[in-house]
């Protein structure tokens, strides 16, 4: 599929920079074309889509599977969803140029799913490229470094009583809301951010809109409530537990 679309690609540069792109694709091969680096290839760049795709997939798996777990949790919050799925799109699929910032509930239910159970509690790892004092501590170069993402979802002093589920904490503007958002870093930030942070997000909105507009989830009234710790794995994700889909009228 990829070399496919590179195939396709190929023949259709144009003679513009690479800024001037459309996609991904024509970007690297465009880039290729007019810098004749040595460092870059048409292999590299098909490795580089299946890291986008591998990435999105795992993590979207994982994030509508917790989704849909606090959605049978919390009944209340499926009802408010409902309701600005009904007002926003009604019978049409989502489109997400126009829609996008119209889902507010709907972003604030995604980020707080993310936020709660962490999809990669740690970054990915980074280097110190030179000796660093940091809050008194001494980091010598070379020293590699994890930060630890749950630990800044999970700060009590920006997201208060952060065991409980509470999607309003994303809408709600406060004096604290400009600090909210800098440390709401679920994939990462800089240079290193996981590559598949803006295609996943695009992904659950499609995907979570177009199911919850025809669909409700309720428990399997045998089962017990569902675990919300998670198992962990390649990402984080849930631990087996049962749905009943029902339609919608």
């Amino acid at each position: 599929m990829i070399q496919k679309s590179i195939s396709e690609t190929r023949p259709n540069l144009n003679e513009q920079c690479a800024e001037d792109s459309r996609y991904l694709v024509e970007y690297y091969l465009n880039e290729m074309k007019h810098n004749a680096t040595q460092t870059m290839s048409e292999n590299d760049l098909t490795i580089i889509c299946l890291d986008f795709i591998a990435a999105t997939i795992n993590s979207v798996n994982s994030i509508i599977e917790f989704c849909l777990m606090y959605l049978i949790l919390h009944p209340e919050v499926q009802n408010k969803l409902h309701s600005e799925l009904d007002e926003v799109l009604g019978s049409r699929k989502i489109h997400l140029t126009n829609d996008k910032h119209r889902l507010l509930y709907l972003q604030a239910v995604i980020n707080e799913t993310i936020r709660i159970n962490t999809i990669a509690p740690m970054t990915a790892t980074h280097r110190c490229t030179q000796h660093t004092d940091f809050l008194g501590y001494r980091i010598p170069k070379d020293t590699l470094i994890f930060v630890s993402i749950w630990s800044l979802l999970y700060d009590p002093t920006v997201f208060p009583e952060p065991h409980q589920f509470n999607p309003d904490r994303f809408i709600s503007v406060d004096t604290k809301e400009q600090e909210k958002q800098t440390m709401f870093l679920p994939f990462g930030t800089g240079k290193r951010i996981c590559p598949g942070d803006q295609l996943t997000k695009q992904i659950l909105l499609v995907y979570l809109s177009t199911l919850l507009q025809s669909y409700s989830v309720h428990r399997v009234s045998e089962d017990p409530l569902p675990d919300t710790r998670a198992q962990a794995g390649f990402v984080n994700s849930p631990k087996p537990f049962r749905v009943i889909l029902r339609e919608r009228t």
